[in-house]
């Protein structure tokens, strides 16, 4: 199964080498910094050590994501048997949620509730991101089928 599913083994590795890497960051800036989360907020009170603790808790589950990615690949690589219909549903669902926040960052921008500048260049990579979990999938999906005797 290894040579029909590269590029899920690509996405897959990239994917989650980025957020694992993201997840860090963002728990460096919660434990480090949270203030500077709250600058981005309206100004309303708001507990910025609870505020830290909230980007602690997010950048966890960002590693952890990674590291489902990471572990994913590998056991695609390996050639482990129930790795591929479990890509499937993972790369299915990181695909959705990716095309869903993409979706949602570019209608925050537009209805100018967010800075244009920054929200369009993330929609447009989170778009990407589910384009190319998708297509990780449909590999996937393609490589875990059952053939025929004698088919290629």
């Amino acid at each position: 199964m290894t040579g029909r599913a590269p590029l899920a083994v690509a996405v897959l590795m990239a994917a989650g080498t980025i957020q694992a890497f993201a997840g860090l960051a963002i728990i460096g800036i919660g434990t480090a910094g949270p203030e500077l989360i709250e600058q981005f907020l309206p100004p309303v009170p708001v507990d910025t050590a609870a505020l830290g603790r909230g980007a602690v808790a997010l950048g966890i589950g960002f590693v952890v994501i990674g590291a489902i990615q990471l572990a994913e690949a590998l056991a695609i690589r390996m050639g482990i048997g129930w790795a591929a219909p479990a890509g499937v549903m993972l790369c299915g669902s990181l695909a959705i949620t990716a095309v869903s926040s993409g979706v949602a960052a570019f209608n925050t921008s537009v209805a100018g509730l967010a800075p244009a500048a920054l929200l369009l260049p993330l929609a447009g990579a989170l778009l990407l991101a589910g384009v190319a979990y998708g297509a990780a999938a449909a590999a996937l999906f393609r490589a875990a089928r059952p053939r025929p005797p004698g088919s290629v």
